[in-house]
């Protein structure tokens, strides 16, 4: 039976994935990826205390399964915190399937491949990495600024304003994204889709909340106290490789909040 297409997405470059998916062999996901249309399932093994559950092990008792609910505001308000202290960073999600009551690609990512590119994990994985992205229930999207595609970053001298389907004014460095409501029939108002973001510099204005920077430093606090202390540390090298990353973030922003002036309490971390 072939079903009519309504909006020629796939042609236009855009491919799909569900980015969070447990309790699935790999077969049963390639098989349910392609019933539901979705061209990458990430299978991910899951550690709860000192349970170690892998992509095929599901007892049967730990089980959710909301689709009603849309995109969570309280996930969004943090990675606003990034965007606002300006490192941009992709809009990527999916269903966290824990049981056959979640279809794969409930919610999912739309990602469009470069035209000179040929489908594969690589290409989909350096359009991640451009952020022209988008995350759905459903809604189909596509946004651009000045024309230029999501995950852009636009560089304007002073006080500016575009034209298109929003005019918008620009008076500091700012983020654009296109966000998206809906509801289900006898359902409340959701968040149904999110684009990722483009990004706008203007001169003499840079992107920085201090609010935001000082939860993005417990946060980095956070997964260096997991790393140190819960986390399995499977290779030596690995587990340092990380730790240099987290300090290089904590010690960058650190330094920042310093030059902008804002007063902070020092933890170990960056204690001196």
């Amino acid at each position: 039976m072939e079903i009519e297409k309504v909006l020629p997405w796939r042609e236009k470059g855009w491919v799909t994935a569900d980015t969070h998916v447990h309790f699935l062999s790999p077969t049963s996901a390639l098989l349910e990826g392609a019933g539901e249309g979705v061209n990458v399932v990430n299978l991910l093994a899951s550690q709860w205390g000192e349970l170690m559950t892998n992509v095929g092990d599901f007892d049967g008792k730990t089980s959710w399964g909301d689709l009603y609910s849309g995109i969570d505001p309280y996930s969004l308000a943090d990675w606003y915190r990034y965007l606002h202290c300006g490192y941009p960073t992709a809009a990527v999600g999916g269903t966290d399937k824990m049981s056959a009551g979640t279809a794969v690609g409930t919610v999912r990512t739309y990602t469009r491949i470069k035209p000179d590119k040929e489908f594969d994990y690589e290409s989909w994985l350096d359009a991640v990495r451009r952020m022209e992205t988008f995350v759905t229930y459903g809604p189909l999207l596509d946004f651009s600024v000045e024309g230029k595609p999501m995950g852009s970053r636009l560089k304007m001298a002073g006080s500016a304003g575009g034209e298109g389907a929003w005019s918008v004014k620009v008076d500091r460095s700012s983020w654009l994204a296109l966000l998206v409501r809906g509801h289900y029939p006898d359902k409340p108002e959701i968040i149904a889709a999110h684009s990722s973001a483009v990004m706008v510099e203007v001169e003499g204005s840079e992107f920085y909340g201090a609010a935001d920077a000082l939860t993005i430093l417990e946060q980095i606090e956070g997964a260096l106290a997991y790393l140190d202390t819960v986390g399995t540390r499977a290779e030596t090298m690995v587990y340092k490789r990380m730790r240099l990353v987290l300090e290089s973030a904590h010690r960058e922003i650190h330094n920042r909040m310093h030059r902008m002036g804002h007063f902070h309490e020092h933890t170990p971390v960056a204690d001196h």
